[in-house]
């Protein structure tokens, strides 16, 4: 059979690993994981009416199950109980009054970023399960091996830590030319750029040293090499090392950055108040 040029095979590999990496991998994980980030609940997120309703609520409930505790069961009538003092915590504000705490801008924002980086956490300990127990070949060594070495490259929280500041620069700075694209491109950049140099990697060295099976003189040949192929990979994993540092680098720039300008919007409100 004629096989394909060199050049052509390179080619075509370098346009595969741009697809799966950018497309595929980092534009569907950023964008699952932004859409995870939404069904976080806390407190921190609640407007005040929320947090008042359910002040209200575990109020009532609290009073309902001392009445129940106090009551003589001979006498005791649950439900007038539960009516009466549902009509008198109806509106709390002339029964009892209950604060709703509000946090500062600056406690917003962290508290997104958290809620950002721990969905990014579930999903990567999810990945990493993954590909430990049903991509790596069975063997104890090669699944600790694989695990180790997916723990040095936290793409996936660091990509949260980038959303998270588009999410705070759009919902607590309120700018609105932050929309969708703005806040996951920093990530899906990121994530895709790791994963195409990994991914083109291990394309082009299985183009440029492919498998020979023409005997024993072959498999000296191999076992020679075989050094000289871990020194080349640990080479380029020390090079794809630079995205993720890059990355921290400009997260903690921007995050500076934007932390001074809550802090001076928290100032604002108090003045203003």
């Amino acid at each position: 059979s004629v096989e394909a040029p060199v050049g052509y095979s390179i080619t075509i590999a370098l346009i595969a690993a741009f697809l799966n990496s950018f497309i595929v991998a980092a534009a569907v994980e950023e964008i699952g994981k932004y859409l995870c980030f939404w069904m976080v609940e806390h407190p921190d997120f609640e407007n005040d009416k929320v947090l008042l309703s359910s002040a209200s609520s575990a109020l009532f409930e609290t009073n309902v199950e001392e009445n129940e505790k106090s009551a003589d069961n001979s006498d005791y009538d649950v439900e007038t109980t539960k009516l009466h003092l549902l009509s008198e915590h109806t509106h709390p504000a002339i029964s009892q009054t209950v604060l709703a705490p509000t946090a500062s801008l600056v406690s917003l924002g962290a508290a997104t970023t958290i809620a950002m980086i721990t969905t990014a956490l579930g999903f990567a300990c999810a990945e990493n399960i993954l590909y430990v127990f049903v991509y790596t070949p069975p063997g104890l060594n090669e699944e600790i091996s694989t695990l180790v070495v997916r723990c040095l490259f936290p793409i996936h929280p660091l990509a949260a830590a980038l959303q998270s500041l588009g999410v705070c620069r759009r919902d607590l700075e309120r700018d609105g030319s932050t929309q969708l694209g703005r806040i996951l491109f920093p990530a899906w950049l990121l994530h895709g750029s790791f994963d195409f140099a990994l991914m083109a990697y291990s394309l082009i060295a299985r183009i440029l040293s492919p498998e020979d099976d023409v005997g024993e003189d072959s498999t000296a040949g191999r076992d020679g090499n075989a050094a000289e192929d871990a020194d080349s990979s640990l080479f380029v994993v020390s090079c794809v090392m630079v995205i993720p540092v890059l990355g921290v680098v400009y997260y903690f720039k921007e995050a500076w950055e934007q932390r001074d300008r809550l802090e001076r919007l928290d100032k604002e409100v108090r003045v203003a108040e």
